[in-house]
């Protein structure tokens, strides 16, 4: 993905769930970015997204990345969290 930083997010949701949002910071809809991000997601979280149905393809229309698109996808409870990501309170609008 050139010219894009990635951003590396989790956030635990009320219920418990993991939440790991993967996302650019800029307005690209190619495959090959969202190829790119889950790459990098599958890198850092190894053995967890063997199916391309564990992987949620999100646009956003929260007020701070509203028309982004980005991966989410839950992790169990437990799983060990790399240090790059960091946490965020509240998941962002999705559309």
């Amino acid at each position: 993905m050139p010219k894009a930083q990635i951003f590396k997010e989790f956030c635990i949701t009320t219920n418990g769930v993991t939440w790991i949002v993967v996302r650019p910071n800029n307005y690209s809809h190619r495959l090959s970015d969202i190829t790119a991000l889950v790459a990098e997601a599958r890198r850092d979280f190894p053995g967890w997204l063997q199916s391309e149905d564990d992987i949620h393809i999100i646009m956003y229309g929260g007020s701070h990345y509203k028309g982004t698109m980005g991966i989410e996808f839950e992790v169990p409870a437990g799983t060990a969290i790399p240090d790059s990501y960091r946490q965020i309170q509240e998941l962002e609008l999705r559309l």
